[in-house]
């Protein structure tokens, strides 16, 4: 697998009136639909990481978006997703061209 290189961003990029909670929710909820996975599902294998989650209120928790960045990132683990690029996932378009392409280091740079 090829490497990214890294992009250093001087400026945070600021866009009003977007609700993120439901672009971190979408994230996830999206990733299950892509994997043919049910909530059941997801409750299973966080259960397996040993994070205990029963499924309505994993529902409630993704409906409203409220979640810690840890929940979020243990429902990826659990879910498979290794790699998320955030400027096609779940940003919105109105932000994305405010992000710096990241080069891709070619096989003599790595």
């Amino acid at each position: 697998m090829r490497r990214l290189a890294h992009v250093h961003v001087t400026d945070p990029v600021v866009v009003e009136g977007v609700d993120w909670s439901r672009y971190a929710s979408g994230l996830i909820k999206s990733s299950l639909k892509r994997r043919d996975l049910t909530y059941a599902d997801l409750v299973e294998a966080l259960a397996r990481q040993g994070v205990k989650e029963s499924e309505p209120n994993l529902r409630n928790k993704l409906s409203r978006g409220s979640f810690t960045a840890a929940f979020l990132l243990q429902c990826l683990a659990a879910i498979g997703i290794s790699y998320i690029d955030i400027s096609d996932v779940f940003v919105p378009a109105e932000v994305v061209g405010n992000f710096p392409k990241v080069p891709r280091l070619d096989e003599a740079e790595e």
